[in-house]
């Protein structure tokens, strides 16, 4: 079904990754680490290379900036 749509698992784990990531991310209440383990990562810097990678900056300095503390 899946190569019918033109997707694949890896595809569709990557987009619920940076979408949950984002959102996570929003919320103060959850730390860096804890939203790496909740999107699949069991190290807190394993996570944080694949944040830099999909959106071109650190977790943390996204959350500043979205929480208008940076620049």
């Amino acid at each position: 079904m899946l190569e019918r749509e033109g997707k694949s698992f890896a595809t569709l784990l990557a987009e619920a990754r940076r979408e949950l990531a984002l959102r996570y991310l929003a919320n103060p209440a959850y730390s860096i680490a804890e939203v790496g383990r909740m999107t699949g990562y069991a190290n807190p810097s394993s996570f944080t290379r694949w944040f830099a990678a999909e959106f071109g900056m650190a977790p943390a300095q996204w959350r500043a900036e979205e929480a208008g503390e940076a620049g």
